[in-house]
C-alpha cells in the first residue's frame, strides 16, 4: 500500500514539475550581448509583452526594445543588454500570467536571476533572434570595441567569412538559407571570445545556398578609367563606332564603395537561377548596372543600382557635329568671298 502511495505522489510531483511554467536563460552577460529567453509551459491565456519585467534588485528596469515570438509552442523573449547597463545582479521575470500546474492553473510569478558582468562584448547584434519570412535576410552588428575589429562569423554547420568594421560602425551582413525547420547559431568571433545570435528557419527546401565572397576592389577599374581617358579626339566628338547598345549595357563601372561584392552560385547541377530568385535587378534598356553583372537563367542580373545610362557620348556627338557645321559655313564664306574678290579684280583690270 505504501508503494502504491509514493508512486502516486512521485507521478504527482513530476506531473507539476512537467506543467509549471520553465524559464531558461544564460547565468551571466557582456553588456550588448543578446539575450534570448526560453519560456516553456501551459499557458491559460497566451503570454504577452506586459508581462515580461526586468529587474535589478528589486527594482524593475528597463533593457529597449523587447520582441516575444512563440516558436514551436514556446516562447522566446529576445533583446539586447544595453551597453551602458550598470554591472551586477538582475532577473528575468513573468508576472500576472496564468498557466497550468497539473490540472489547475496560476498566475504566480517566475523569477530567473542572472548576472551581467564587467565585461563589454566586442560587437552588438541586432535582432538577436531572426525569424525567417524569406531565404534571403541580414543581420545587423555594430562595433563596440574602442578600435577596428576583423569579425568572423559563419551560420552553425556553414564555412566562416569576415567583416570588417570601425570603432562605432553599423553594418549589415547578408545571409540566405536553404529552408527547411529549425534552430540555428549564428557564431561572432574576435580576439579569441564568441558570440551567438539565433536563427529560426521554417521554410520548404530550395536547394543549394548561395554564396556571398566580399572582394577587394577590382584593380581594373583604373584600367578602365584609363581607356575612356585615352581615346582620340574622333571618338570624343562623335563616339565610337564600334561600340554598340549592346556592349553599353554589359560595361561595368567599378563600385563607389570599398568592397564590391560578387555572387557565385554554388549548385552541383550547374543550373543558372532567375534574377527574381538570386533577389537581383534586371536593368532597363535605357538603364547600365552600377555594380556587378551576373549571368542568370532569363538574362543578365545587376548586384547593385540600375542608373541611367551617361549622355556623355551623344553630348559631344552633337558638339562634334555643330563644330564641323560651323567650319563648314566658314569655309563656304571664305571661298565666297575670296572669289567675289577676284572677279572684281578681273573686271577693274579690262577697264
Amino acid at each position: 500500500m505504501k508503494k502504491v502511495i509514493f508512486a502516486l505522489f512521485f507521478i504527482f510531483v513530476n506531473l507539476n514539475l512537467i506543467s509549471a511554467l520553465q524559464i531558461e536563460l544564460n547565468e551571466n552577460y557582456s553588456l550588448g550581448e543578446s539575450f534570448i529567453a526560453k519560456v516553456s509551459g501551459n499557458f491559460y491565456t497566451p503570454l504577452n509583452i506586459t508581462q515580461v519585467k526586468f529587474y535589478r534588485g528589486n527594482v524593475e528596469t528597463s533593457f529597449g526594445f523587447i520582441s516575444i515570438d512563440k516558436i514551436e509552442g514556446n516562447y522566446y523573449i529576445s533583446t539586447s543588454v544595453p551597453p551602458e547597463k550598470i554591472t551586477g545582479e538582475y532577473s528575468f521575470r513573468i508576472i500576472n500570467a496564468q498557466y497550468f500546474i497539473g490540472n489547475n492553473f496560476t498566475n504566480e510569478n517566475v523569477i530567473k536571476n542572472f548576472i551581467i558582468i564587467n565585461k563589454t562584448a566586442f560587437v552588438q547584434v541586432l535582432p538577436s533572434l531572426e525569424i525567417l519570412e524569406e531565404y534571403l535576410y541580414n543581420i545587423t552588428l555594430k562595433n563596440l570595441n574602442p578600435t577596428r575589429i576583423d569579425v568572423n562569423y559563419n551560420v552553425e554547420g556553414e564555412p566562416a567569412r569576415i567583416v570588417s568594421l570601425d570603432s562605432g560602425e553599423t553594418k549589415k551582413i547578408n545571409f540566405q538559407s536553404i529552408g527547411g525547420k529549425e534552430f540555428k547559431n549564428i557564431f561572432y568571433s574576435y580576439g579569441g571570445e564568441t558570440y551567438s545570435s539565433l536563427v529560426y528557419v521554417n521554410l520548404p527546401l530550395n536547394g543549394e545556398p548561395i554564396n556571398w565572397m566580399i572582394n577587394e576592389t577590382d584593380p581594373e577599374g583604373n584600367e578602365t578609367e584609363e581607356n575612356e581617358t585615352g581615346k582620340n579626339w574622333w571618338e570624343i566628338l562623335f563616339g565610337s563606332g564600334e561600340k554598340n547598345e549592346t556592349e553599353e549595357e554589359n560595361e561595368i563601372l567599378p563600385n563607389d564603395t570599398d568592397s564590391n561584392y560578387s555572387i557565385e552560385e554554388n549548385n552541383s547541377n550547374n543550373e543558372l537561377r532567375t534574377c527574381l530568385e538570386l533577389a537581383l535587378s534586371i536593368c532597363d534598356d535605357g538603364q547600365k548596372c552600377e555594380g556587378t553583372l551576373v549571368d542568370g537563367k532569363d538574362t543578365q542580373c545587376c548586384d547593385g543600382s540600375c542608373v541611367p545610362k551617361s549622355s556623355d557620348s551623344s553630348l559631344w556627338s552633337t558638339i562634334g557635329w555643330i563644330i564641323l557645321g560651323i567650319s563648314a559655313l566658314f569655309l563656304a564664306w571664305f571661298f565666297k568671298f575670296k572669289f567675289s574678290r577676284t572677279r572684281r579684280t578681273s573686271s577693274f583690270t579690262r577697264r
